[in-house]
Formats: C-alpha cells, structure tokens, sequence
C-alpha cells in the first residue's frame, strides 16, 4: 500500500526558489535520499516512487499551478486506490514566521482557491480527520496582530 506526499507550488522558472514552491523542494529532497528517485509525467504533474522506512511513498508534484493542484492530485488518489488518510501535502503558509513547521490533520484550501483536494468517494480531504497538510512558514517577519 503507498502513501502519496503532494508537493505543491507553481511551475516554471519564474517561481523557482520562492517561497511558493516550498511543497516542490521538500519533495525533491524526499526524492533524493535513497537509491534517487526520477521523476515521470504523470496526472498533470511529476511523480516518482521511494521507499521511506520501508514503506512505499509516492510523491507528486502538480504542474496545474497550486490553486488547481486538485486537477492533478484526484486522479493519482483515485488510481492508487488511495484514502485521504494516505495523503500528506506540503505547501507555504504566510501565517507562520519564517523556517517554522506545523503538522495538522485536514485543513483548508489557505485561499487558494481549487486547490481543495475531494476525491468523489471519499469526500473532502480538507475536513478534520483526513489526510495530513504540512505547511512551512513564508514569511520573514512574524504576523502583526490585530
């Protein structure tokens, strides 16, 4: 049984080494442990197979952009034969200070709007209870308050 781990971002050169692209590089650096993964084109993005303590992971990488990263992300669930509980996505968050990380079960869509993740069977990824959402801290000052 895998389990898939999303990378989200944006495609292109023009988004390269932003904080956008968080989900993009922490897939990479998954990717690169190990034997090396290779990327192929798959579901509206780049995917590759690792095994991460001796379990199989996917990883993904959707090229639609990350406000239609649901167009790319359905359809690998749906393939596997995957329950949302298999499901960890990373992305930026400008809530959290710089470098900080947080973990949570479920989530939201952060205003991005499309990129909430509902496989027809399963119903939303984004209620409590599903899969994990990762977020990385994009900011470089901390939030004002107010």
């Amino acid at each position: 049984m895998f389990k898939l781990v999303v990378g989200l971002g944006n495609p292109g050169s023009k988004y390269e080494g932003t904080r956008h692209n968080i989900g993009y590089e922490a897939v990479d650096r998954l990717a690169s442990g190990g034997s090396g993964a290779r990327f192929s084109r798959k579901f509206e993005g780049l995917l590759a197979e690792v095994e991460i303590d001796y379990r199989r992971v996917l990883l993904l990488k959707p090229e639609t952009f990350m406000n239609l990263s649901g167009r790319s992300v359905v359809p690998a669930l749906n393939f596997y034969k995957l329950e949302p509980a298999d499901l960890l996505v990373v992305c930026d968050d400008l809530n959290l200070p710089l470098g900080k990380l947080r973990i949570r079960k479920g989530g939201s869509d952060a205003a991005r709007k499309g990129s909430a993740i509902s496989p027809p069977s399963s119903g939303p990824t984004n209620t409590p209870g599903s899969g994990l959402a990762s977020a990385i801290g994009g900011r470089s000052r901390p939030p004002t308050s107010s």
